[in-house]
C-alpha cells in the first residue's frame, strides 16, 4: 500500500432515540460490507459488541447478535460498537454508539478510512442517511441549559416572593419598623434559589439524554419510565410556580 493516501470521515452522531430496528439496519450495512477482490476477502473482518449494564460484554463476528429475540431484545444494552476492517486495502468503518453519550454525543461516532475516496464518501453517506431517520431526541435540557436554568431561578424567585409577600402584610401590620428586615430576609432566600434551579435542569437533562437507547425490556429503560411517573407530579409543581411567577409579574406592573 505504499505511496497511496488514507482518506479519514467521521462525524459524531447525537440527538437521536437508537431502537433495536436502528441498530439492526446500522449491523446491516457493517455486515454488507466486504473487500473489493475476491481473492483477498479472507482478510475481511467484522466485529460486533454489545456492552449490557450488569457489565456483561458480547463479542462476536457474526451479525445475528442483534437479531430479533437476541440480546438487543432481552438485556439492557447501554453500549454498541460495529466495525468493517479489510487490512488489505486499509478500508475501515466503525460505529460506536453509547447510550447517554455525554453533552455533546463525544462516545457516539461514524469513522470511515480507506485508500479509495469514492468508497469513503458513499459508506459515510449510507451511514448518515439511516441515522437521519432516527427518532429525534428533545434536545432543549441540553442546548439551551442556562436560559433554562434562569427560567426556573426566576419561577422559584416568584414562587419565593408570593410567599414573603404574605408574610410581610402580617409582620409589617404588627411592626412596620420591620420592613429592612423583611427586605433583606427576601433578597437573600431569592439569591439561593439558583441552586434548586440548577439541580433541577441537571435532572432534566438526566431525563433526556442526548443520545437514548430504547430497547430492552420496558422495566429497564430507565429515563422512559421515569418520565412517565414524574410527568404528573411535574406538572403540577410547574404549574403552581409559573402562576406564581405571572402574579408576581401582574403585581409589579399594576405598582401592588
Amino acid at each position: 500500500m505504499s505511496g497511496q493516501v488514507l482518506v479519514r470521515k467521521s462525524y459524531s452522531i447525537t440527538g437521536v432515540v437508537v431502537s433495536a430496528p436502528n441498530v439492526r439496519e446500522i449491523a446491516s450495512i457493517v455486515a454488507a460490507l466486504q473487500s473489493p477482490d475476491e481473492t483477498r476477502r479472507s482478510d475481511d473482518r467484522h466485529f460486533f459488541i454489545l456492552r449490557s449494564s450488569d457489565g456483561t460484554q458480547y463479542d462476536t463476528e457474526d451479525v445475528c447478535i442483534v437479531d430479533e429475540g437476541g440480546v438487543l431484545d432481552t438485556r439492557r444494552i447501554v453500549s454498541i460498537e460495529m466495525t468493517f476492517n479489510d487490512s488489505y486495502t486499509d478500508q475501515r468503518l466503525s460505529v460506536s454508539l453509547q447510550h447517554g453519550g455525554g453533552r455533546y454525543g463525544s462516545d457516539n461516532s461514524v469513522r470511515v478510512s480507506g485508500t479509495d475516496e469514492t468508497w469513503v464518501d458513499g459508506t459515510a453517506q449510507s451511514v448518515r442517511d439511516c441515522v437521519s431517520n432516527w427518532k429525534s431526541q428533545v434536545m432543549w435540557p441540553h442546548g439551551h441549559s442556562w436560559l433554562v436554568t434562569i427560567g426556573f431561578t426566576m419561577a422559584f424567585v416568584a414562587a419565593v416572593m408570593a410567599v414573603m409577600r404574605m408574610v410581610w402584610v402580617v409582620k409589617l401590620a404588627r411592626d412596620p419598623e420591620k420592613l429592612v428586615d423583611c427586605v433583606w430576609l427576601a433578597t437573600s432566600v431569592s439569591a439561593m434559589m439558583w441552586l434548586p434551579a440548577y439541580y433541577l435542569m441537571s435532572f432534566v437533562q438526566r431525563l433526556y439524554p442526548t443520545v437514548e437507547f430504547a430497547m430492552g425490556p420496558d422495566h429497564q429503560r430507565t429515563e422512559e419510565a421515569r418520565r412517565r411517573k414524574l410527568r404528573g407530579p411535574l406538572v403540577a409543581i410547574a404549574l403552581p410556580l409559573g402562576l406564581a411567577a405571572l402574579s408576581e409579574v401582574v403585581l409589579r406592573v399594576l405598582g401592588w
